[in-house]
C-alpha cells in the first residue's frame, strides 16, 4: 500500500518523493534556516539527491518519513515535516527514537503552520507507529525552535555541549504527556 498523505485544516502533508530533493535544497539555502539538516552525513546542498535517496530508503524501510508540507490553498511546497528513526547519533540517544523535524519557508513563519504540521505528523506517530516518545533537537541559541517545541509539548531532557557551535537541547514529548495536552481527545 503507498503511503498516504496526510491532510489537516490547512495543509497537505505529502510523502517524500524525488521531486522534493530540488525544493529542499533551495529551501534550506534561506537566510533564517535553522541548520540541524547539517548534522545529516547525506546532506550535501550540491547533490540533494544524495538525501533524497536516503530519505526514500527510510520510506521503504520503514513505511513513513519526511513529507513535503504543501499549503492546500496555494497548492504549493511551503516547507518539509517528518518524523524518522534518529540512527546513528554522538548524542548518547537511542538509534530507535523517532526524531521531528519541521522546516517552514520564512515566508510563511508567524501563522502556525509548523505547528499545524508538527502535531499532524506526532500524531500519526503516537496513533498510527505506536511510538512512544518523539524528540527533537534544537539550537540552545534558536528561541524559534525551542518555543516551538515547548508550544507542542517537548521538554528539554538534556543538553549537548557542541565546540563548535551553540549547545544542542534534546526535547521530548510521551504519548502520555501528549494525550493529555488541551484538544487531543478532538484529534483521536
Amino acid at each position: 500500500m503507498p503511503p498516504r498523505p496526510i491532510h489537516t485544516e490547512r495543509l497537505d502533508l505529502i510523502p517524500w518523493a524525488p521531486e522534493h530533493a530540488h525544493a529542499l535544497a533551495n529551501f534550506a539555502r534561506q537566510p533564517g534556516i535553522p541548520p540541524s539538516i547539517a548534522r545529516d552525513p547525506q546532506w550535501d546542498p550540491q547533490h540533494p539527491e544524495v538525501l533524497s535517496g536516503s530519505l526514500l530508503h527510510h520510506w521503504d524501510a520503514h513505511g513513513f518519513g519526511w513529507r513535503a508540507i504543501s499549503e492546500r490553498a496555494a497548492a504549493v511546497i511551503i516547507g518539509f515535516v517528518g518524523v524518522t528513526y534518529l540512527g546513528r547519533n554522538d548524542l548518547g540517544l537511542d538509534p530507535c527514537d523517532l526524531e521531528l523535524g519541521c522546516w517552514v519557508h520564512p515566508a510563511h513563519w508567524r501563522r502556525g503552520l509548523a505547528a499545524e504540521a508538527s502535531t499532524a505528523v506526532i500524531d500519526h506517530a503516537f496513533l498510527e507507529l505506536g511510538a512512544t516518545s518523539v524528540m527533537g533537537c534544537a539550537a540552545s541559541d534558536h528561541r524559534a525552535s525551542i518555543d516551538g517545541a515547548t508550544m507542542l509539548g517537548l521538554q528539554v531532557e538534556h543538553r549537548v555541549p557542541q565546540s563548535h557551535a551553540a549547545d544542542l537541547l534534546v526535547m521530548r514529548v510521551t504519548v502520555q504527556a501528549w494525550t493529555r495536552r488541551p484538544g487531543a481527545a478532538a484529534r483521536r
